[in-house]
């Protein structure tokens, strides 16, 4: 032990504890041989445990039963939160969010979707990359914290055996129930789950709640409720809590008061919160004034409160089809903290003056109170820009000068846009719908969500808002939460690359921004740009949040935060606070270890709320297609091959947001061979061929809702694949020996 360093008292921080245990000669110790191996005495072990304890809540150590603490990196152990994907298998993203395992579905052992793992390394993976800087295969070797209680699914019965089929797509293992209860073969019931410590075993349960029966709709989103574990109500005490807060005269004293200047929101027509309002008046220097106000949630949520604890717990609002699950009760988040017309309400403002041109003269910041004068919905708003100059529009509340407003604020967001875009954001335009569901729980209307100059016209001024108060914290020199997008992986974009140069694209280095940049602006000119978006997003990392001030790779911006969203976004509360206690020249109310702490819970709430989204839309597109089966009604959907392989093409339907699979023997009129090279089905006689990004009418032919697979077939005018379509393909994005 003779070679372990030896820091002393005065130094006894997290990094040098690592430094003892990255060295050669380490070995695990308990505490007290820590002690005597870092020169320290008896009485150091309460600040030594303190630090232990922390290492191990950020996963940079574990501690070996029998044995002692090790660090994980040393001894090829990884702490991280476990993901499955729809096959099985899974990764595990240390805390840190450095490394990444890949996990195989044989070497999950117990764990459920969530779970706080520890991973033993032992291989790189050939030809396999997790966008990490350390790509390996590991084997989960122990539960150290279960996330996942509670689970939703039919219950099913085989022989004399009942279990229940999850309704999470990410979890495959059927869960065992030895007393159903009164729930009957068919019922969507809620499962809490018992210890499981055989992987060769399936996990059992105890039926909790019978949901009712699986083909009722209006259950959907109760059943998700209960799959992801997600609150539907807050303690009485925080409910107390949030009645208790009003606004007095004495809140406004000390704030900037634009009470009497022209505010206004845009906001969706299906809106349910308003956070955010905008400014725009011109200086007695013949500059601008852009105001963005947003709602000063950190004045009622006071840090450590039992609101502030449901606050966090939850991280993020939820939203629904039919209904929201809210990060604060409705008396805040749809009243007092809800930038509603002709109320005075309390916000934090990032005002930026900028000339003519766009271009930012000066930004500063302050505790306000406003008071909004109209509430615009985008397809108002749209109306505004797209009307003469000098026109009025009574009916949305805007007279000519309110009209001027919306229009010049258009003309600043399309410069900042264009900037934006100079400076490397990515832009891809990727087709998006918002499903309606009516009383029952079918959907009644699924509409395209477009993004026009209206929605960019506010987008544009959150981005900057967000832009600037990351570089004022920066420039304070504090720890504040980043919304971080790491690069993309190499090894990554070299796949993207060779399957792009297959294709006929010509890509170059995809390392380089400017030949990303390149290809998007190459994808954008096809007639169906879809599919190619989906394999360059495919190549990204996924944003989080962090302390590191990595930047945002998307967005092309060194310095970037969440802050226009404390309603529904912790983070944003977060950094309100942080920014107050500077503008008040008080001490920050975090540490950066609580901080780091933050960034992964909300990064991992993040992950759940937005799971759930989604598969209620899931479940929801799945009831919709089983509605056509059973009437025998099949309405037919362009599709658009994703993905080819030998079982069939992998099929998008953007009008419905779905995904999934025309089976090989469904593709008519000819015997197809695959392609692994080039992913492409050839058609042996006809010469027709199938490939990423090929086009195909399909109706539904099969579903099964808990699976959440769906096949379809082509319509008989499709079942031909285009003959051109090789030429077409070698015709696409940039030529080679183009000048």
């Amino acid at each position: 032990m003779g070679n372990i360093p030896k820091p002393g008292v005065a130094e006894i921080t997290p990094e040098n504890v690592i430094d003892v245990m990255s060295a050669p000669a380490y070995r695990p110790l308990e505490v007290p041989e820590l002690l005597a191996a870092m020169g320290l005495k008896r009485k150091h072990a309460k600040p030594l445990q303190q630090v232990l304890d922390d290492l191990l809540a950020a996963g940079r150590i574990v501690l070996l039963r029998h044995k002692g603490y090790v660090c994980c990196e040393s001894a090829d152990l990884l702490v991280g939160t476990i993901r499955f994907t729809r096959s099985g298998k899974a990764f595990v993203i240390d805390l840190d969010g450095r490394r990444e395992a890949f996990i195989a579905k044989k070497n999950t052992s117990t764990a459920f979707p969530g779970d706080r793992v520890l991973v033993r390394l032992h291989r790189r993976v050939p030809g396999r990359t997790t966008g990490r800087s350390s790509s390996a295969e590991g084997t989960v070797i122990r539960i150290i914290e279960r996330r996942t209680e509670m689970m939703s699914g039919t219950l099913r019965k085989m022989r004399r055996v009942f279990f229940v089929e999850p309704l999470r797509p990410d979890f495959s293992r059927d869960i065992l129930v030895a007393d159903i209860g009164s729930a009957l073969v068919g019922d969507r019931v809620t499962v809490r789950l018992t210890e499981w410590t055989d992987p060769r075993m399936n996990p059992e349960g105890d039926i909790v709640d019978v949901l009712g029966h699986a083909d009722d709709p209006s259950i959907d989103t109760e059943s998700v409720i209960h799959s992801y574990g997600l609150s539907t109500s807050f303690s009485p005490d925080a409910m107390r809590e949030s009645q208790r807060q009003t606004i007095t005269d004495r809140d406004f004293s000390d704030r900037l008061d634009f009470r009497k200047r022209y505010v206004f929101t845009i906001d969706p027509d299906t809106a349910r919160d308003y956070d955010d309002a905008i400014s725009l008046e011109k200086t007695s220097g013949g500059k601008w004034l852009l105001g963005v106000h947003i709602a000063d949630a950190a004045h009622f949520i006071k840090q450590g409160s039992k609101l502030d604890k449901a606050a966090l717990e939850r991280a993020t609002s939820t939203y629904f089809t039919d209904s929201v699950l809210p990060m604060l009760p409705e008396s805040l988040s749809n009243d007092l903290c809800s930038l509603r017309a002709d109320r005075d309400r309390l916000t934090l403002s990032v005002l930026i003056r900028v000339d003519d041109a766009g271009s930012i003269d000066k930004v500063t910041f302050g505790e306000s109170v406003i008071r909004n004068r109209v509430r615009l919905t985008y397809g108002q708003a749209l109306q505004a820009i797209q009307l003469p100059d000098g026109a009025a529009m009574p009916e949305a509340g805007l007279d000519r000068r309110g009209v001027r407003k919306v229009k010049r604020l258009h003309a600043f967001a399309q410069r900042f846009r264009k900037k934006r875009l100079r400076d490397g954001a990515l832009d891809m335009s990727i087709p998006e719908v918002r499903v309606e569901t009516d009383e029952d729980g079918h959907i009644s209307a699924i509409h395209p969500v477009v993004n026009d100059v209206a929605h960019q016209a506010i987008e544009e001024c959150m981005l900057l808002a967000n832009e600037q108060v990351s570089r004022e914290l920066t420039r304070r020199n504090v720890t504040f939460l980043h919304r971080i997008h790491d690069e993309p992986d190499p090894q990554r974009l070299a796949d993207l690359e060779e399957l792009l140069l297959v294709a006929g694209f010509e890509t170059g280095d995809l390392t380089d921004r400017k030949n990303i940049l390149r290809l998007l602006r190459d994808i954008s000119r096809m007639d169906y740009p879809y599919a190619w978006y989906t394999q360059v997003l495919r190549s990204l990392k996924k944003a989080e949040y962090s302390i590191s001030p990595i930047g945002h790779y998307g967005l092309a911006k060194s310095h970037y935060c969440h802050f226009t969203s404390p309603i529904r976004r912790y983070p944003d509360l977060v950094n309100h606070r942080i920014l107050k206690a500077l503008l008040r020249k008080k001490p920050i109310p975090y540490t950066k270890t609580a901080l780091a702490e933050l960034a992964r819970h909300c990064s991992e709430r993040e992950v759940i709320s937005t799971g759930a989204e989604r598969d209620l839309v899931e479940l929801k597109i799945m009831r919709f297609f089983r509605d056509q089966l059973n009437s025998g009604n099949l309405q037919q959907f362009h599709a658009i091959v994703v993905g080819v392989g030998n079982f069939g093409l992998s099929v998008d339907l953007p009008e419905v947001q779905a995904r999934g699979l025309v089976h090989v023997s469904m593709l008519a009129n000819d015997f197809f061979d695959f392609n692994p090279v080039r992913k492409e089905l050839v058609g042996r006689d006809t010469g027709t061929v199938y490939g990423i990004g090929s086009n195909v009418k399909v109706v539904i032919a099969k579903i099964n809702e808990d699976r959440r697979f769906l096949d379809f077939v082509p319509v008989a005018a499709e079942k031909r694949g285009s003959k051109s379509s090789r030429r077409k393909r070698q015709g696409r994005g940039r030529r080679k020996n183009r000048k």
